[in-house]
């Protein structure tokens, strides 16, 4: 139908009257139309409004715009809905309030649309061409342009009495005012058009020249994948935008040449003007990727395991903006997945022995009782200072442990192995200069040792010198696996700095099982002992006083290390049992050990021995009494949550029974549960393993985590390896620009894994590790963290979230959270 030129023409209105019924058919037909399409309109907003806000995991910045463009859409539909249009025969509709408001609404909202359409289109384009994905704190400028350059508009129009009437289907700007119309409505339509075109076609180019996704996955496939998946949703939003627009525009063209509007184009206009908001929710919601994500957020909404609220999932678009959306996220348990296994996971328990002593360069006893005690299942014993001159009649004529070698080496290994007797057998013993350690087994159990490694870690002068640093061992135990690390650090007062330095090069340095990942994310229990050397910060005679006041509460308070693992400077993860003993530093020493002091060959505790009998601190250099010798423990987040093992005592042994060293013994023992499954299976079942929703939090830069004063480097560009012993390889997540929170929401981010176990109880007992590392500007790679994610619980339909911390040198590194979906290959 032609349109009104400011008052009906006479010979227009003679035309529409001859017409008769005919006209007034096509009137209903049209009105019908705009009246369905805006219906439908309305209704594929609504959805997709409903899908934001009730489900919190597929929430994303690339949605946030699409939902700013779709209400937009609502109000435009809105506009055509509930306003009746103009009658023919009624000359006077322009004065109505209803007209006004219609004509305000078409103005303002379809503008809108406009706007928000191209602005969706440079999100898209700077994620796949530029590769910026910190888009996010664009948004508030994203806002102010796409609803104030409308609202501008409408003041413009409306200081001129330019609404109302515009024609025998709605209001709008009247038909007088055609500059008006060109320059608020169709030039921003044009340019948007343009804009959105420039950016579409930037990213079908883009993509087109990206290399094709290997099968292999990694960090370059899961951007290949993202890219095309992008490309063909943007590419189906701009085509359904100007199919939608060609009508209108045709139809202007129509009117500013005076020619006669064909009815299709009419009736076209109508149908399709206002069913943008259809078009958007019928292409999001018919993309196979989109259908399976919105099918997994239903799943979780419903199981609760999202809060309503800010989530963190993507579902088109880049989240950038770094911002904390979902703090109850990291309070999950973790333990809880491996809780509700129906199946007994563990195969009994072991006890542990573990023990430290330096021993101070002197020849140590032959006996042993006052320290290493009888009847544990595994023994790990490490000493510092360990070299002595060795006598002929000092030589133990036992049974050598390995070939013999160094006297001084030999003689202790061999002390250890003659003491704890001929029912162990020692599975691996290594020094470094004299930091020594050894482990042995109960000979029933070593039929089920397996992995078992050494490595060392020097710390001295520029890393080469042995005199300070760590050896370590590590094995498994059917299907739990063990670490034991003995070392020695910086000696004197002051030097905190080069501890925690020291603690963090043994870390980062000692490499064992699978060499590139820190020990306490490769195994599932880490011992650590031996001369840590941190010192009381208190005056030498109040801890004496204290000491003997047996107030050791003083001392601990003071105490060096526990200000410093508190403070998150070194060790972290690490904890130590109760200390109810004397500071094991610094003795005064003797040259030869007492004989059998009480009866039954057995030596007094350090709390029999009082008064004169008990051993004085040296007074040289009048060192003030520390905890020096300490016995660490940590286990793996997720085992330690099911308390898989527990301290049972934590002693030191009595002062003067060991004498001719100014330090005392220290032993600590444990109960550990042992997983029932190997740790790996050569053979056996595939699971492919679904990494989704994933995301870090509170990333550290590198520089910062090493304490090095570089300015400007607060943020990176991190992306995420998974490894472990059941895969064929690792497998890279894409790079996230410029962020310290980084995600990878969409499903085409997500990593599938593919892992060989034995069967569905291997799988809920092991463990993925992480590694996240930073891409710089020349393409160097830095490690941000390192983490372990628990797999069990995966197996359920619905799958397990997980949050895990992420550790680097002994320091909080931040946390990786997640979803985990694992199905069995046929």
């Amino acid at each position: 139908m032609s349109t009104f030129d400011g008052q009906l023409s006479l010979e227009k209105l003679q035309h529409q009257l001859r017409e008769g019924v005919a006209n007034e058919t096509e009137f209903r037909a049209d009105d019908i139309a705009t009246f369905v399409s805006s219906g439908l309109s309305m209704a594929g907003a609504v959805l997709i409004c409903i899908s934001y806000f009730t489900l919190p995991s597929i929430r994303t910045f690339g949605l946030k715009v699409l939902l700013m463009l779709t209400i937009s859409d609502f109000f435009a539909a809105l506009s055509h809905f509930f306003f009746s249009p103009p009658s023919p025969n009624s000359m006077n509709m322009s004065s109505t309030a209803a007209c006004q408001v219609q004509a305000v609404f078409q103005q303002y909202f379809f503008v809108a649309t406009f706007l928000w359409t191209a602005v969706y289109a440079a999100n898209q384009y700077m994620f796949v061409v530029r590769n910026h994905t910190s888009t996010g704190h664009y948004f508030a400028y994203y806002s102010g342009f796409c609803w104030g350059i409308p609202l501008l508009f409408v003041i413009i129009a409306g200081s001129d009495d330019a609404f109302g009437e515009s024609g025998t289907s709605w209001c709008w700007i009247k038909e007088g005012y055609g500059g008006f119309r060109l320059g608020l409505f169709y030039l921003p339509l044009v340019v948007s058009v343009v804009v959105a075109a420039v950016c579409v076609i930037g990213v079908v180019i883009t993509t087109l020249r990206l290399p094709q996704p290997s099968k292999n996955g990694g960090q370059e496939s899961g951007k290949v994948r993202e890219s095309i998946l992008l490309s063909i949703e943007l590419s189906g939003l701009f085509v359904a935008f100007v199919i939608i627009r060609l009508p209108s525009i045709i139809h202007r063209i129509e009117d500013f040449s005076s020619q006669a509007t064909p009815a299709w184009v009419e009736f076209a206009h109508s149908l399709l003007s206002p069913a943008q908001g259809f078009f958007n929710a019928l292409i999001l919601f018919t993309s196979r990727h989109t259908r399976a994500r919105f099918v997994r957020a239903i799943t979780h909404a419903r199981s609760g395991r999202y809060k309503q609220g800010e989530g963190d999932g993507l579902l088109s678009g880049v989240d950038g903006t770094g911002e904390e959306q979902d703090e109850e996220r990291g309070a999950r348990s973790i333990g809880s997945p491996m809780a509700s296994l129906t199946r007994d996971i563990y195969d009994g328990e072991v006890r542990v022995f573990t023990g430290t002593w330096n021993v101070g360069n002197a020849v140590p006893p032959r006996d042993l009782s006052a320290w290493v005690e009888p009847g544990y299942d595994i023994y790990a014993l490490g000493v510092q200072e360990c070299n002595y001159k060795v006598s002929k009649h000092e030589k133990t004529p036992g049974i050598n442990v390995f070939t013999p070698g160094r006297d001084c080496e030999q003689h202790w290994f061999n002390i250890v192995k003659d003491h704890i007797g001929n029912g162990y057998t020692a599975v691996a013993a290594r020094s470094l200069w004299y930091i020594r350690i050894i482990v042995l087994v109960k000979n029933e159990l070593v039929p089920y040792i397996t992995n078992v490694d050494s490595a060392t870690e020097a710390t001295g002068f520029f890393h080469v010198l042995g005199n300070k640093g760590a050896v370590g061992v590590s094995l498994s135990l059917k299907g739990t696996s063990f670490c034991f690390l003995s070392c020695h650090l910086a000696a004197h007062q002051a030097k905190v700095k080069e501890r925690n330095s020291n603690s963090a090069d043994i870390l980062n340095g000692i490499r064992l099982g699978e060499r590139d990942i820190e020990v306490t994310q490769e195994f599932r229990h880490v011992f650590w002992f031996g001369d840590f050397n941190y010192r009381v910060d208190l005056p030498r005679e109040t801890v004496i006083e204290a000491v003997r006041e047996r107030n050791f509460e003083l001392p601990k308070a003071n105490d060096q290390m526990w200000r410093e693992i508190r403070a998150g400077r070194a060790l972290y993860g690490f904890e130590e049992g109760e200390i109810l003993f004397p500071p094991t530093y610094r003795y005064e020493r003797k040259k030869k050990h007492p004989l059998v002091i009480t009866p039954g060959n057995r030596s007094p505790s350090w709390e029999e021995v009082t008064g004169e009998e008990e051993r004085q601190y040296s007074q040289k250099k009048l060192r003030i009494p520390s905890y020096c010798d300490r016995i660490l423990f940590t286990s793996m987040e997720h085992a330690a949550k099911a308390r898989e093992c527990m301290i049972l005592a934590y002693d030191a042994a009595s002062p003067h029974t060991f004498i001719t060293s100014d330090h005392c013994p220290v032993h600590a023992t444990f109960a550990v549960k042992l997983l029932r499954s190997p740790p790996r299976a050569l053979r056996g079942k595939k699971y492919r393993i679904t990494v989704s929703e994933l995301s870090c939090k509170r990333l550290r830069p590198v520089a910062q985590i090493l304490e090095k004063n570089k300015k400007g480097l607060n943020t990176a560009d991190p992306y995420i390896t998974f490894r472990s012993v059941y895969m064929s390889g690792p497998k890279c997540t894409s790079v996230a620009k410029d962020t310290l929170n980084p995600k990878w929401m969409r499903e085409e981010e997500q990593v599938e894994l593919e892992c060989t176990f034995k069967g569905d109880d291997d799988l809920n007992i092991s463990h993925i590790q992480v590694l996240v590392k930073d891409r710089t500007m020349i393409g160097d790679v830095d490690l941000m963290g390192q983490g372990a994610i628990p797999l069990a619980g995966s197996l359920r339909e619905e799958g397990t979230t997980f949050s895990s911390v992420l550790v680097l040198r002994g320091k909080p590194a931040g946390r990786i959270e997640g979803l985990l979906q694992a199905i069995e290959i046929p």
